[in-house]
């Protein structure tokens, strides 16, 4: 069985506020390396459910903001939507951020 960290994105430190990260979708895991992940659709956090238009015609452009930082060199980061790669870019850094 292998084993990795698990994070959640919490506002507070508290039960409550895991609580509540944990029923947002707040959270990711790693399978062994202590990966800090800041990933932003318009400002919500990866996780949260985003009504981005009341009508379904009328679609605006998304602001992504991505940030990881690694304790070992990342090589490349991925968004992937609907199992589909839309992004990727080649890093070799311990960290990346990008708008």
């Amino acid at each position: 069985m292998n084993v990795g960290p698990t994070f959640a994105l919490v506002k507070s430190l508290t039960r409550r506020g895991i609580l509540e990260a944990l029923r947002k979708r707040c959270v990711y895991a790693s399978t062994g390396q202590e990966v800090l992940i800041d990933f932003r659709v318009n400002d919500h956090i990866m996780g949260e459910e985003v009504i981005l238009s009341k009508k379904p015609y009328e679609v605006k452009p998304r602001r992504i903001h991505m940030e990881v930082r690694s304790p070992v060199v990342i090589k490349k980061v991925s968004i992937i939507r609907n199992n589909v790669e839309v992004y990727s870019k080649e890093v070799n850094s311990k960290s990346v951020s990008f708008d």
